[in-house]
Formats: structure tokens, C-alpha cells, sequence
């Protein structure tokens, strides 16, 4: 492949830092191999705090595959823990060579320098001996993030028993969704709320594998819809794939991710769909979809394929504090194609940044060029993004606001570049399984429209209950749209959402 750019370079001191690190070091703090299932504990869910910035659940394009907190693959391995004794905040380490007892050595602040017999309870478990750290399968949520949304496969319930087939741990895990809708009819269009009724919004099934550090991912869709137009009121059911990647825990430092997975840009695709406060993503990264008005692209990146470094969370505790990153470099946004649309890749940075469980800031961007036409007529188009995004978690109130920025040069045809930008607000509220929220979302796919034509605005009110003998969510949605003379129609929408996860 030739590289027309710079942007390879951004990988190599992020690699460097990998492999100086070396494997992970045992971390200190509470470890859990418990997976709650999505949504669990409110009608409509908080999303995970994104572990270092950035999966779907997914494919948290960063939700990590393996807890290590005290664990490095079995339980002969060495770990510390953190506690406190009269006031004083101390570590210790052991490991279990000669089984579960084991004396503790202080380190701390008038620590002794002798052994001290184990006289408290610690909140940590000791699997059997040669287990392997628990996995976090893709897309659940990690145990101690409650924040930001998960990122590393779409979402699944994860109570599902794993199976061992020559010492490689496997797992299933997927969910359906299915949507009753009905949008306001326009008198002005043909194709506008005349399709109302039912329709599958996913059917998916993924699966994981893993061994010590390393791990792979699967997962297919099988209710994509394929249009043969744009604007087309109607679609045909199709089996594809969505993630596939392999992913090697370096260190708590850096993970490597290789293969198709959710790019580190938007926090609305990183979310977990399973998890999701409203059935769709905002305007801004969705774009305005067939039968829902005239449809525009958004400006999400979806999967790509690729190779990342990330660390979730570094579990630095500054005082509190803590950071996240991620740097990715792809074949660009190619849709579903096989192999890159040019020779030249694509470079993706994203930097997050936690207070405790509090608050998540982030920020992101991306550089890419994307080829189109057909041969010999092809055509380059130079595109930049950059994304900035708040999260916050008071008590049952979660907050949410996200803006894009994307800039659009015409290489070869030198048209005027278009600038679009958008972004939303949300609040959401639980009280026991029933949840209450608001979004206010807009999107000016042209910034540079002298007419003032093409701008969507959306306030969408959500209701939402989880069942608690079953995995079933049920969310509602009232979605009001606000348009510019250019693209005014009568399109508001009511959807009704049941969601089954496994």
C-alpha cells in the first residue's frame, strides 16, 4: 500500500508506549466476573462510561475484553489490593502458589515491614486454579463504569454459560429488536409516511472466543435493510456482518485491535445499541432516514476496517481524575466494501477524560479521503471531522450533550467545500424500572447553503420500562421535526420498540 500522507506516523509512538509497557501489572481495586445484562436496572439505561475514550457495545470500539483487575490469566499470579486500616490507606500483594491462603505485606504509610495475617474481608474474587481472567464480553457493561456509553460490539446480555473447546473459552450473545411505527403522512411527497406498520430493527448474534490475552469477536446482522435508491420508501432483508476483530490485551495501558470495529470518533455509534436511552441515534449522526424525510446521510463513521491501540480507562486516580485514548487506522469510510476505495488510509484520535463516575469529557477527530464514481470516472473527496462530547451521572439523572463539525473538499471536481455541523442535548431520569427522557437534536448537512434550506431540528420524548424476570425492554419514542422551507414536511413520528436480549 502507498502512503500519500503522514497520518501512519500518528500510530508509532502510541505502539512504542504499548510495547514498553509490557504485559499488565494486577490492578488494585474490587474485580467482578458478573456481566449484567443491558439495561438492567432501569427503563431506560445509563451508558457506560467509555472505557478510555471510546465500543458498541458494541463493539464498544473500546469496551475491554478482559477484566484484569488482580488477575494476569490464573490464580498463581501475583496481585495487589487497596484498603484502609484506622484512617490509613495502604496495598498489599500475594499470590496463591500454595492455594487461597495467603499472608498480606503492607505497603503504605506506617506499613510494617513484617507480614500481617489477613484479618479483614477484601471484595475480591479467586477463581479456580489455571481460570482465566473473566472476559468482558463486547458491548456489556464494565462493572465499575458508569458513565459513558460502552463501545466495543453492540451491547448483548451476557448471562449466557460459556463453553471450553480445546481451552479456548466461547460464548454466544445477541439480541432482537422490533419496532412498531407510524409517521404523519405528507400530502407534498409519495414516499413519506405511507410505510407504516412493523419492521425489524435488528437481529443480532455475535460470538466471542478468547484465550488468556488474546481474543476474537463475530457478529452478523440479520435484518439489514438494502435500498436500491435514494429516498426509496422500501427495503430487502439481508444477512451482513458487522463486527469481526481480533484484539490482544497488551497491557492496562494499551490494547491492539485489529479488523472491523466502531471507529473512535461519535459518542452517539459508540453507544451500545442494546443500550441506547432512545430507539435511534440523533439527527447529526444518523442523518434523516428514507420515509422519514428526505434522506441525508449523517455524520457518523460506523465500523471500518483497521488496526487501533486503546486504553479504555488507564486507572491513573489522580485525585480522581483519569484518562482514556484511542488512535485507529483504517481503510476509511468504505460502507461495506471489502477492500479500501484508495490507497490511502484513514487516521482516527479520540482522548477522554473522567472524574471519578461523575463526569466524561472527550474529544475526537478524523481525517479521510473517500474515493467515489466508477472507473475510469473516480473522484476524491477530502473529509475531516472533529467531535466533542460531555457525559454526566448525578444519582438516577444522566446528562448528555454531543457537536460535529465536518468539512468536505472536492479533490478532483473543485466544488466549493460544504461544512455540516450538529449536535444534541439529552437528559434522562430512572425511578425503578421506568425511565423518563428529552433530546433536542439538529443537523445542517451545509453550512454553506446561502438559502438557509436544508437545517433539521428534533425534540424527541422517550419513555422506556424494563422487565425484571425477563431480559425484555420496551422504549417509546414522540419525535417532533422542525425543517427549513427547503425541506418542510408533515413527518412527525411515533415508534414503539420490544427488545429481547441474550
Amino acid at each position: 500500500m502507498r502512503f500519500d500522507s503522514p497520518r501512519p506516523l500518528l500510530l508509532l509512538p502510541a505502539l512504542a508506549l504499548a510495547l514498553m509497557a509490557g504485559p499488565a501489572r494486577a490492578q488494585t481495586g474490587t474485580s467482578s466476573s458478573t456481566h449484567p445484562l443491558p439495561g438492567e436496572g432501569g427503563g431506560l439505561p445509563r451508558a457506560q462510561m467509555p472505557q478510555g475514550g471510546v465500543d458498541d457495545g458494541s463493539q464498544d470500539a473500546l469496551q475491554p475484553d478482559m477484566q484484569r483487575a488482580g488477575q494476569e490469566g490464573g490464580t498463581d499470579t501475583e496481585h495487589c489490593h487497596e484498603h484502609e486500616h484506622d484512617g490509613v490507606k495502604h496495598t498489599h500483594c500475594h499470590d496463591h502458589e500454595a492455594g487461597p491462603e495467603h499472608t498480606h505485606w503492607h505497603e503504605g504509610k506506617d506499613a510494617p515491614t513484617t507480614p500481617v495475617p489477613h484479618e479483614h474481608e477484601h471484595e475480591h474474587v479467586h477463581p479456580a486454579p489455571g481460570a482465566p481472567a473473566a472476559p468482558v464480553v463486547p458491548g456489556t457493561p464494565a462493572p465499575q463504569s458508569m458513565l459513558e456509553p460502552q463501545r466495543a460490539g453492540d451491547a448483548f446480555g451476557t448471562q449466557a454459560e460459556e463453553q471450553v473447546v480445546g481451552g479456548i473459552h466461547v460464548r454466544w450473545n445477541g439480541y432482537v429488536r422490533m419496532l412498531a411505527e407510524v409517521i404523519e403522512n405528507d400530502s407534498k411527497s409519495a414516499f413519506i409516511g405511507r410505510n407504516d406498520g412493523f419492521k425489524m430493527a435488528n437481529a443480532r448474534i455475535g460470538l466471542l472466543a478468547y484465550k488468556g490475552d488474546f481474543s476474537g469477536y463475530v457478529s452478523l446482522e440479520a435484518a439489514a435493510g438494502e435500498r436500491e435508491t435514494f429516498n426509496d420508501p422500501n427495503a430487502t432483508f439481508r444477512v451482513m456482518p458487522r463486527d469481526m476483530y481480533l484484539r490482544y490485551n497488551v497491557s492496562r495501558f494499551a490494547r491492539v485491535t485489529a479488523g472491523r470495529f466502531k471507529t473512535p470518533y461519535d459518542i452517539s455509534s459508540l453507544e451500545a445499541t442494546a443500550l441506547r436511552t432512545f430507539i435511534e441515534q440523533p439527527v447529526e449522526s444518523r442523518g434523516v432516514l428514507p420515509t422519514q424525510g428526505f434522506e441525508v446521510n449523517g455524520m457518523a463513521t460506523d465500523r471500518q476496517l483497521g488496526v487501533m491501540i486503546h486504553a479504555e480507562r488507564m486507572n491513573l486516580d489522580l485525585a480522581g481524575f483519569d484518562f482514556g485514548y484511542a488512535i485507529a487506522l483504517t481503510n476509511g469510510f468504505t460502507q461495506n466494501m471489502a477492500l479500501n476505495d484508495n490507497d490511502r488510509p484513514a487516521a482516527f484520535a479520540r482522548l477522554s477524560m473522567y472524574f471519578r463516575d461523575w463526569v466524561a469529557l472527550n474529544a475526537a477527530g478524523f481525517a479521510d479521503t473517500r474515493t467515489t464514481g466508477d472507473l475510469p470516472n473516480l473522484f476524491d473527496e477530502d473529509v475531516k471531522g472533529v467531535e466533542a462530547s460531555a457525559l454526566g451521572h448525578i444519582g438516577d439523572l444522566r446528562l448528555e450533550a454531543q457537536w460535529l463539525y465536518q468539512v468536505t473538499q472536492f479533490e478532483t471536481s473543485g466544488r466549493p467545500d460544504v461544512s455540516a455541523m450538529g449536535g444534541h442535548a439529552q437528559v434522562a431520569y430512572e425511578l425503578w424500572n421506568i425511565g423518563v427522557a428529552y433530546r433536542f437534536a439538529f443537523f445542517d448537512p451545509n453550512l454553506d447553503d446561502l438559502e438557509d434550506a436544508d437545517r433539521v431540528i428534533e425534540h424527541t420524548l422517550g419513555l422506556g420500562y424494563t422487565m425484571e424476570s425477563l431480559p425484555l425492554r420496551f422504549l417509546l419514542n414522540g419525535t417532533v421535526a422542525q425543517e427549513q422551507a427547503g425541506r418542510k414536511l408533515s413527518n412527525n413520528r411515533l415508534t414503539l420498540l420490544a427488545q429481547f436480549t441474550f
